[in-house]
């Protein structure tokens, strides 16, 4: 029978046991069957913290040994990506220069409308003075293959990159290309402004009257680019008019042409202004030309729809084409045309034969010429002396029924005096009619007016005096007009006539 267990019977308590206190080691002695604890030597102060680098860089994990190879792989693929590039960008250079020696070089580029640069002839004179090396890299820029289509890919890569200029050309809303104005030439400019008022004085008996027609950029402004840089040609103008003698009359272009600034005034693709502009600034300044009843009603014609200008060239741009239109007076008026520089008489200013090449612009009078008579039917004895530029090519045509006869002097390529002119043909009014782009810079006219009342030993021009014209010689002549404009665009038909020709004209391509 098992016995309870009481609380007195439980496990007595452990006695405390007094502890001893531990003997002293002795050092020098040791059991037999201990082994002797070998004292490590001190280290130096320097191989301290090597060791602690060491063992620093044995915890940090290392990367393994195929990250290393593919790592190296890499590197020599970036390595003969390069190469090949290289060997590419070489065998391209290479070809080009094979090509550019096979093929024939080019006299004028149609797309830029310009004389193209010809190969350089050597000579240690040319070596010398580096012309010789300037030569050769225009030579080599122009005749490179392909040149127009390198010229329209530049210009899409700088399209997308968001650009909005090309070879200092705008790129415009509505696909127009505009042209910045040019600094004026102050001193050029002062030198032709005080030769015009002193032409002015020394003929005070003619009316002299000036017309400087505004760029589309200023005329257009609202086309430009945000924070395009274009400089205050009206303001040019203005200053111009302030230094004119009071012999001089100025037509203000400007005012005629800002009303109308939505329609198709200018050339989208080229810097003149269209026939339309050129209709609405006569038709404005006809009162101070002493035109009395001007002719409202035209014949117009589109003689092309395909005109790619001098700014689609010089840019690179060819989104669109612009329409040629010319204006036949519904007059009696008939003439003739004769040119300083070929012995033809025509019956018309107008010329097909241009529509066929690249600038249509120069379907009026074929282009510049150093001096152009008209000579009319018109029953009066005013004769025009017209000082101008390439902007007064599309304005004659609505002068034709008012003068019998029109003399169109072009001081770039005319290298006569005029006295012969002044003396022999009875001049009654004179017109400087420029872009005003033009006439900030130019200094040939300057010259023409300097040398004046002046002998001159050579001339290339020289005046003689022309029969009024026969009815024979301008029967023809209506006809001829109606055959320029209906062979160059077959498909085109002529507008009915208007009293209001810009109902008609302005159409854009």
């Amino acid at each position: 029978m098992d016995t309870p267990i009481t609380p007195e019977q439980t496990a007595p308590e452990a006695t405390p046991v007094p502890q001893e206190s531990p003997e002293p080691v002795n050092t020098a002695t040791t059991s037999s069957t201990q082994e002797p604890e070998v004292a490590e030597a001190p280290t130096s102060s320097q191989d301290a913290p090597e060791e602690a680098q060491e063992a620093q860089e044995a915890q940090e994990p290392q990367p393994p040994k195929p990250r290393k190879a593919r790592l190296r792989r890499a590197q020599q693929r970036r390595r003969l990506h390069n190469v090949i590039l290289a060997g590419v960008f070489l065998l391209f250079l290479l070809v080009c220069f094979i090509v550019n020696l096979a093929v024939k070089d080019r006299d004028f580029s149609e797309t830029e409308n310009r004389n193209l640069a010809q190969k350089p002839a050597f000579s240690l004179t040319a070596l010398t003075d580096g012309s010789y090396f300037s030569g050769l890299s225009s030579y080599t820029s122009d005749q490179f293959f392909a040149r127009d289509k390198w010229m329209s890919l530049k210009l899409k890569c700088e399209t997308i990159m968001g650009r909005k200029d090309a070879s200092g050309i705008f790129l415009g809303s509505d696909d127009y290309l505009l042209s910045a104005p040019e600094t004026p030439n102050d001193e050029a400019l002062s030198r032709t402004i005080a030769n015009i008022n002193q032409f002015a004085a020394d003929h005070s008996d003619l009316s002299m009257r000036m017309m400087l027609v505004p760029d589309s950029a200023m005329i257009l402004s609202d086309k430009l680019p945000k924070n395009a840089p274009v400089r205050d040609q009206l303001q040019d103008i203005k200053n111009i008019s302030g230094q004119l003698s009071g012999s001089v009359q100025l037509l203000d272009a400007a005012s005629a042409l800002m009303p109308h600034a939505s329609e198709y005034i200018y050339y989208k693709t080229d810097h003149h202004w269209t026939s339309l502009g050129a209709y609405y600034a006569f038709s404005a300044c006809s009162g101070q030309l002493g035109i009395a009843s001007p002719v409202t009603d035209y014949d117009i014609y589109t003689v092309s729809d395909t005109f790619e200008g001098t700014l689609s060239s010089k840019s690179g741009s060819h989104k669109t084409t612009d329409t040629v239109q010319v204006y036949i007076p519904q007059s009696q008026i008939r003439y003739y045309v004769t040119y300083s520089d070929s012995t033809q008489r025509v019956c018309t200013i107008y010329q097909s034969s241009a529509l066929e090449s690249k600038d249509k612009y120069t379907v009026f009078f074929g282009g510049n010429h150093p001096k152009v008579e008209i000579s009319t039917t018109a029953n009066n004895q005013r004769v025009l002396l017209l000082f101008k530029d390439s902007y007064a090519n599309s304005f004659v045509q609505f002068l034709l029924p008012y003068y019998q006869k029109i003399i169109m002097i072009d001081p770039r390529y005319y290298y006569d005096n005029l006295d012969s002119i002044l003396t022999t043909e009875n001049v009654t009014d004179v017109l400087f009619l420029y872009s005003a782009d033009t006439f900030v810079k130019d200094t040939s006219l300057s010259d023409v007016l300097e040398v004046t009342g002046q002998p001159q030993e050579g001339t290339l021009n020289t005046a003689e005096d022309t029969p009024q014209p026969t009815q024979a010689d301008v029967s023809t002549q209506e006809s001829s007009e109606v055959s320029a404009a209906e062979s160059a665009d077959t498909s085109a038909a002529p507008d009915s006539a208007s009293p209001n020709p810009s109902s008609e004209a302005t159409d854009t391509p």
